[in-house]
């Protein structure tokens, strides 16, 4: 309870304040109240909120796509991440350059290299890339990894690789800067 006492001008009664809602009453002819819908936040804003959702692309495209158009365009600009269950939106929905983090089961390698390289350098960040064998592939994984010069995270699962390609690896890694090898 807010309880003041003062002299007004002219008038030489005190008045006084006696409960925290006619406080706030007098205060809010100051401030004007208008509601602010999701709808009405700018483009860049919306981005930054599904940002923080941290959350991969399947939910947050089931959740926001096709309310409006506005939305639909703001989802086409976010930076998603990509996990299994979402990897069927590629390309269909989802741009490759609009994907920040991807973590893939390579079944069809052909397919999985072919996805890969089309990605964007600029904006990869991190990569969890799970197969079962292939040299060959993880050699052609290695040539193109060299171009995400922004990749924080690489993590690479693989049952059976030879000391040859697990050389190479390494040396791979060791080119890209924003990469801390543990």
């Amino acid at each position: 309870m807010i309880s003041t006492t003062e002299n007004l001008e002219g008038e030489g009664q005190p008045s006084s304040l006696s409960s925290t809602s006619e406080a706030i009453g007098n205060h809010s002819a100051i401030l004007p109240t208008t509601r602010t819908k999701f709808e009405d936040l700018s483009p860049e804003l919306i981005c930054d909120i599904f940002d923080l959702f941290c959350t991969e692309a399947n939910v947050l495209y089931h959740a926001f796509y096709n309310l409006n158009l506005r939305l639909n365009y703001v989802l086409q600009q976010t930076k998603v991440h990509i996990t299994h269950s979402s990897y069927s939106l590629v390309p269909q929905i989802i741009h490759p350059k609009q994907i920040q983090s991807l973590h893939m089961l390579i079944c069809d390698q052909r397919k999985s290299f072919a996805f890969l390289t089309s990605l964007s350098p600029g904006t990869m960040v991190s990569l969890k890339l799970e197969l079962a064998h292939g040299d060959n592939l993880i050699r052609s994984i290695l040539s193109t990894l060299t171009n995400f010069q922004k990749l924080k995270t690489l993590n690479l699962r693989v049952i059976i690789i030879s000391e040859q390609v697990e050389r190479e690896l390494h040396q791979t890694v060791s080119q890209l800067p924003r990469l801390k090898v543990q």
